[in-house]
């Protein structure tokens, strides 16, 4: 399957962006610029919560902190293999690439057929996932069919816990890089020059 489309409204400091990924996008920006926030965007909407549930919403996550008005994740998905769109057959509609955007039906000319989903967080800091076609009136993007999409992201480096281990660029690393670590070493048993990672603190 591939992202054609993502659309982020009021979520974090992001109050709306719109953009079409490519096959193959990179997202540059100075820090703080929202590059993270746009993954984290994503793996809210498309993670499928099978063997480890993610935190719902906190009041952190809606734009201005505040849960009045809510937020809103939706992504177009094309590249829908058959076997996906039979299961999603009555909430499919179509894209066309030449103009970019999103038509009722999903067959013709120039025309591939897409799936809109979106995760829209409630004042109530609930979060639902459903199909975003009018016509499919909120059904639900369950898991499994979150499962299908396939998506992947390593949000690690972003865990507090990890910044205490001792990883290369990790703050452990940066806060010893002048010191000799030798000593510790050979106490922990690893030779002097060992170059791996060393066990977390």
């Amino acid at each position: 399957m591939r992202i054609r489309q993502v659309t982020i409204t009021r979520f974090r400091g992001i109050e709306h962006l719109r953009f079409e990924p490519g096959p193959r996008t990179v997202i540059l920006g100075p820090n703080n610029a929202g590059k993270s926030t746009v993954l984290e965007a994503l793996d809210l909407l498309l993670h499928h919560g099978i063997g480890g549930q993610r935190p719902g919403p906190q009041e952190a996550d809606y734009f201005r902190r505040d849960p009045l008005a809510g937020f809103e994740i939706e992504a177009v998905l094309g590249g829908l293999p058959t076997s996906f769109q039979a299961e999603v057959h009555q909430h499919l509609e179509g894209w066309r690439e030449d103009q970019v955007q999103v038509v009722p039906e999903p067959d013709g000319e120039g025309i591939t057929p897409i799936v809109r989903v979106r995760a829209r967080a409630t004042s109530d800091l609930d979060l639902l996932h459903e199909f975003a076609k009018p016509e499919s009136e909120g059904a639900r993007f369950g898991p499994a069919r979150r499962l299908d999409v396939g998506w992947v992201f390593d949000g690690r480096t972003r865990d507090p816990s990890r910044q205490l281990a001792f990883y290369q660029g990790g703050l452990l690393d940066r806060i010893f890089a002048d010191a000799d670590l030798g000593p510790a070493l050979a106490q922990s048993g690893r030779p002097p020059g060992f170059a791996g990672e060393a066990p977390e603190v």
